[in-house]
């Protein structure tokens, strides 16, 4: 089949496509950098498109029944290029998912394109629901991969603060679905990422979105504002939101001994909060090649909470107890950043990235019991305050061409200091934490091959008190994608991945009220090294597409959690206890038939502690949606038998997650969504431990989490949405 697209050196020059007779329709996608120019579906026979200046472009020709076809060419005056698609073998030229062309293999994931139902839908989680590679809550705004992994999102190769909300679905060229990412990534603590690749955008645009949730009777709600205005050249962002949770209750059953000593008590516990989350950015992009950002994120919450147990004591006699608990939590949080970024003319590009964070958090626990034996009666009153300063620079090469390399460097300072109001004076503790990280990528084909590869380093300085610790720890990402055929692609990958302590994990403040327990942190812990192989397979058919995976990981120096005896107390503390292997083997079916979409995801998971036995956890999570007309039903659900830990173990009495929710787009405005969170009767779950002479279990029924719904209202205007400047500020 032969293909021929016209182009001029003049400014705004017009290009044109003509389809041949033998395509029913093609997709044709003109990329500059990390930018798509133009995106037009042919269903006729010819289409007029108009370019910003002659240069070298990506084009990429995508007709059902024939192979994609990715090529790159430099156009000037009086250019003409041919290029002749393959067409694929018969028996597979129906072989579509939902209307769209099938994903393209990367060394990293895939690329999906989205049907035109879905950028017509007026809404970007309506459009990424069908995506097979994740899973959308349209109502709560909310994107995660298919194994419940929070990935980071990136618009056109940059993080968006902004988020997806504010995205036109028609502006929506592709969507890069990343399962395994870069040690650049690692270092963030990310794992996964969703890269979502614009057309290119022009000057005045307006946003505003107002969103407001609550639950019937009130329990848990939001509400707040999201807005966005700029030229060319210059734009704002904001965000503003206040969430609360009020009387959120729980009833609980408890037993606990101690040697020779007992305790059975029941009773319930109320908890209210109350959080405000704001977020400002500007940007300014003076030319072509230079692009600023500034941003202000500060946040405010409150939290308070309340006990009441009675039952029986046993210690050799059995006595009436009762137990009142009483909590108290401020916290505010303060994050400002400055980005630059430059691309040069060969499209590579550097950016710097500064970072500075600030955080305090106010803590008051009190709680008596009355035995029999005597009145006992303790609180805690602790604070911590934390600054992180972090600095980064990266260098990319061009990622339209065949081979990219990246390359950075993460320098990150951190100071905590945790407060004991209790003692008179205060006793301060203060951790230190410096850290510099390097890092490499490589990526490129060969055939159907796809691989990267990616190295980090990091140096890391601790320091406790008077205890100093100094480590170096590698960071490896590697991965080779392979397109079995047009329908199946197979990938392998490798992670070796390095998690240091939290702060509050190396103090040795007591954090418990428990008379028979002590909670506290240990100052010589080193940091939990993972390995991780992955074999992933993902096969299309027709309206079906199967996603498989066998994951394998081994954790040396596992920090966890284990309980020693000391005296008549019990001390819950951290230490890095040897080695933690787990297998995890899952499939995931998924069927879409015109408005039915369905997806089930089973799992079985294998995983064992040094000298312990191994134990294997087993669940399901599956999820439908169904459109008629403006309105959809979707529904979630979600169970599992058991979660362990090395002492302690946690059975599910019902699903961990039963959601229902019906929408209404009224029209491009306005949507309303009306929701029953959990409707299988009221959650319980069952958690037990055992350390030396130490006993508990815990049964609790989450009371008011259970049978009570929801409504959402949203209104949303877009003037001009093509037009807005996007975000380019990387992770943070």
């Amino acid at each position: 089949m032969l293909r021929k697209f016209e182009g001029t050196n003049r400014s705004e020059a017009p290009c044109s496509y003509k389809r041949p007779e033998t395509c029913k329709a093609l997709e044709v996608s003109l990329l500059r950098s990390d930018t798509v120019v133009s995106l037009v579906v042919m269903e006729s026979n010819e289409k007029t498109v108009t370019l910003p200046y002659a240069g070298e472009y990506a084009i990429e020709f995508d007709s059902p029944g024939y192979e994609p076809l990715l090529t790159t060419r430099n156009l000037s005056e009086n250019s003409l290029v041919s290029v002749t698609l393959q067409q694929i073998p018969v028996g597979l030229e129906e072989v579509i998912v939902d209307g769209r062309s099938l994903p393209k293999t990367t060394a990293t994931g895939q690329i999906y394109t989205l049907s035109g139902k879905a950028k017509k839908s007026g809404n970007p989680f309506i459009a990424l629901m069908e995506i097979p590679a994740l899973q959308v809550d349209i109502a709560e705004q909310s994107v995660s991969m298919n194994n419940g992994d929070k990935p980071l999102i990136l618009v056109n190769g940059k993080l968006v603060n902004s988020g997806i909300a504010p995205i036109n679905p028609q502006d929506i060229a592709a969507v890069e679905v990343n399962e395994v990412v870069s040690a650049r990534y690692l270092q963030m603590g990310y794992t996964s990422m969703v890269n979502i690749v614009l057309r290119k955008n022009r000057p005045m645009y307006v946003y505003t979105e107002w969103r407001t949730r609550h639950d019937i009777p009130t329990r848990e709600g939001f509400g707040g504002v999201n807005f966005e205005v700029g030229r060319k050249k210059f734009s704002i962002y904001g965000s503003v939101f206040a969430y609360y949770t009020l009387h959120d209750k729980t009833e609980s059953s408890i037993t606990e001994r101690n040697g020779e000593q007992g305790k059975i008590y029941d009773g319930y516990g109320k908890n209210n909060e109350h959080r405000f989350v704001y977020d400002v950015i500007a940007q300014w992009q003076p030319n072509t090649s230079d692009y600023f950002s500034v941003l202000m994120n500060p946040s405010w919450g409150h939290e308070d909470g309340m006990g009441r147990y009675v039952g029986t004591y046993d210690n050799k006699v059995t006595s009436p107890m009762s137990i009142t608990t009483d909590n108290w939590n401020r916290s505010r949080f303060y994050n400002w950043s400055v980005y630059y970024e430059h691309n040069f003319m060969d499209k590579s590009s550097f950016y710097l990235y500064g970072i500075y964070q600030h955080g305090a958090n106010n803590d008051k626990k009190f709680r008596t019991e009355d035995d029999g034996e005597g009145l006992f009666a303790d609180s805690i009153s602790q604070g911590n305050k934390q600054d992180v300063v972090r600095l980064t620079m990266n260098y990319s090469t061009d990622k339209q061409k065949k081979r990219s390399f990246d390359m950075g460097n993460v320098l990150t300072w951190n100071r905590t200091a945790f407060d004991d109001f209790a003692q008179f004076p205060t006793l301060r503790k203060k951790v230190y934490q410096l850290q510099n990280y390097t890092y490499a990528t490589y990526s490129d084909s060969w055939k159907k091959l796809y691989y990267m590869a990616s190295l980090g380093m990091d140096r890391i300085n601790v320091r406790v008190e008077n205890n100093s610790n100094a480590y170096w720890r590698p960071r490896i990402s590697t991965s080779l994608s392979y397109r079995l055929a047009n329908t199946q692609q197979l990938r392998l990958s490798y992670y070796l991945n390095n998690s240091l302590p939290a702060p509050s994990m190396l103090v040795s403040f007591n954090t418990s009220t428990n008379p028979w327990m002590r909670r506290e942190g240990n100052p010589w812990l080193v940091p939990i090294r993972r390995n991780t192989v992955t074999l992933a397979h993902s096969f299309y058919k027709g309206k079906w597409t199967l996603l498989s995976k066998i994951n394998y990981s081994q954790y040396n120096d596992m920090i966890e959690s284990y309980i020693r005896q000391e005296g008549d107390y019990q001390v819950q503390s951290y230490r890095n206890n040897g080695n933690y292997r787990s297998l995890e083997i899952n499939c995931n079916p998924q069927l879409r038939i015109n408005n039915l979409k369905v997806s089930a995801t089973v799992y079985t998971l294998w995983d064992r502690y040094d000298d312990r036995p191994t134990k294997n956890e087993i669940g399901a999570n599956a999820w439908l949606k169904w459109d008629f007309g403006p309105c959809y039903l979707y529904s979630r659900f979600g169970w599992r038998n058991h979660r362990y830990s090395e002492y302690s173990s946690t059975h599910y009495k019902n699903p961990i997650e039963a959601n229902v929710q019906i929408g209404w787009q009224i029209n491009k405005q306005f949507f309303i969504s009306v929701s029953m969170p959990y409707y299988w009767g009221i959650r319980k779950d069952i958690t037990t431990v055992r350390s030396g002479s130490y006993y508990s279990r815990i049964a609790t029924k989450h009371k008011s989490a259970s049978l009570r719904p929801w409504i959402l209202f949203a209104w949303t205007l877009r003037k001009n949405p093509k037009e807005s400047l996007r975000h380019r500020m990387p992770g943070q």
